[in-house]
């Protein structure tokens, strides 16, 4: 039931912009291969105190290891497991490892995995077993041992490693997106009862009665109709009064805009942790600030998720396709924001304008300033002793 909520969710429009910010924009990192000291090294954990340096054998592995990549990373799969474990908490992929000859003409015969993310609909955890039960088409049940080593089926889990599920953003936006739309379906309803003024036609002649030919009362209220919709003047008899009988409520119509936004907010801080358009009523640079190193956690926690489910596949690809002795690359989406040059330029350049500015005043009076004034300046002009 929570796997066909979160599909139902992406109807809505803040949801689905919300899931696609956090997803495309992981995906949008810079990818690179790392090389670690040793093969036990964690997928996030990137050595560089140490650079290895890879040998000729590893360097060719690993154009043939970007021949598969690429081929991988234009298919749907990173994509589809990156919205389930935002939306779940957690994904399942399957690997049906199929050797190809001649791969892409690297003159090698290698193992490549045709990959599949289950719907979530699909998965229950059996908290007894500590098993993961997946309802598949062509082989039925296939239960997968919580340690991951069912070398068919890679499980894909966020944060809690004991009980994903519990970060899922499902749980917290489900109820909103609910709310919402009882609010959108409500205001619906208002507009129609309230918007929209029943017409009340008063006559007091005996011929207008349903039935006669001529002046046929039924007639008359679709003639009115057929008026109102074309912007013609209606042509009362005489006899006849024509009234709009508009309801008189004290509810405002503001009430469901209110609600609405006030669920918009609330999904937009359990996706991005927070919402800087509705939450922050001035252009405040301070809470930019503050909206940017939020999301930027975010991305970094979903980001290492990502990596170390990465990195399990290619382990497996080296494994299957070449000699042991060959060293394995780390997979490596890099979720740290670029190095500033612009501000760091105009730092420096600050710093240097104010020295030449020192400089200039005590060339002209140097028994202005102490040593210990003179050292305290400097100390706050560059940072240093």
């Amino acid at each position: 039931m929570s796997g066909r909520l979160a599909d139902t969710m992406t109807r809505d429009s803040r949801v689905q912009a919300c899931l696609h910010t956090l997803v495309f924009g992981i995906l949008s990192l810079p990818f690179e291969w790392k090389w670690t000291t040793d093969d036990s090294s964690d997928a996030g954990k990137v050595l560089s105190d140490v650079v290895y340096k890879p040998t000729e054998e590893d360097n060719k592995c690993l154009e043939i290891t970007k021949r598969w990549w690429s081929d991988f990373t234009n298919s749907s799969i990173l994509a589809s497991v990156l919205t389930y474990v935002v939306n779940i908490g957690y994904a399942s992929m399957s690997k049906n490892w199929v050797l190809e000859s001649d791969y892409k003409g690297s003159g090698e015969d290698l193992y490549i995995p045709q990959c599949w993310v289950f719907h979530p609909s699909n998965i229950w955890y059996n908290t007894g077993t500590y098993e993961y039960y997946i309802t598949t088409f062509e082989k039925g049940l296939l239960v997968v041992n919580d340690s991951n080593n069912d070398e068919r089926v890679q499980i894909v889990k966020h944060a809690n490693a004991e009980r994903p599920w519990i970060e899922g953003v499902v749980r917290s936006v489900g109820m909103y997106y609910v709310d919402k739309w009882y609010a959108l379906n409500d205001w619906r309803v208002y507009i129609t009862n309230n918007a929209n003024p029943l017409r009340v036609l008063t006559t007091i002649r005996e011929d207008s009665s349903r039935g006669t030919d001529d002046a046929s009362i039924e007639q008359l209220l679709i003639d009115i109709a057929k008026h109102q919709q074309l912007g013609f003047p209606v042509h009362l008899p005489e006899g006849h009064e024509l009234d709009l009988l508009q309801a008189n409520v004290m509810i405002s119509a503001d009430i469901f805009k209110k609600k609405i936004e006030q669920a918009d907010t609330e999904i937009a801080i359990a996706y991005l942790g927070q919402n800087l358009t509705t939450e922050v009523q001035s252009g405040s640079h301070a809470a930019a600030k503050v909206h940017e190193s939020v999301l930027h956690d975010r991305i970094k926690a979903y980001t290492k998720t990502l990596n170390s489910a990465i990195q399990l596949l290619v382990k497996e690809f080296y494994r299957y396709n070449f000699p042991p002795s060959v060293r394995v690359p780390i997979a490596y989406f890099n979720p740290e924001p670029p190095e500033d040059t612009d501000m760091r330029i105009e730092s420096a350049s600050k710093k240097a304008n104010t020295l030449l500015t020192l400089a200039s005043v005590l060339e002209k009076s140097p028994e202005m300033l102490s040593k210990e004034e003179l050292d305290m300046l400097k100390k706050e002009i560059f940072g240093g002793s």
